[in-house]
């Protein structure tokens, strides 16, 4: 019995001395391959006064088309300069 590739290449699919499946993957970042589509976005900002005296960090985001948006993360840097 064989595995082959089944993309008619002819491969077929090898086995080591344990008598194990050789196969490898490769993975992606989902933001990596939005970037190379011309889909990736970042947003960053300082802190900004809203109504009050204190500093506010704040990204706001409207989506006006058609794609559905997809945060892949967010996070809040607590550093202080010295």
């Amino acid at each position: 019995m064989f595995i082959e590739d089944g993309q008619g290449k002819g491969n077929i699919a090898a086995v080591n001395n344990d008598n194990q499946l050789i196969t490898r993957a490769a993975s992606v970042e989902q933001r990596l391959v939005s970037a190379l589509d011309d889909n990736y976005y970042e947003a960053t900002t300082g802190k900004v006064t809203l109504a009050d005296a204190d500093e506010t960090g704040i990204i706001y985001v409207k989506n006006t088309g058609t794609t559905d948006i997809v945060v892949d993360r967010v996070f809040y840097d607590i550093w202080e300069p010295f």
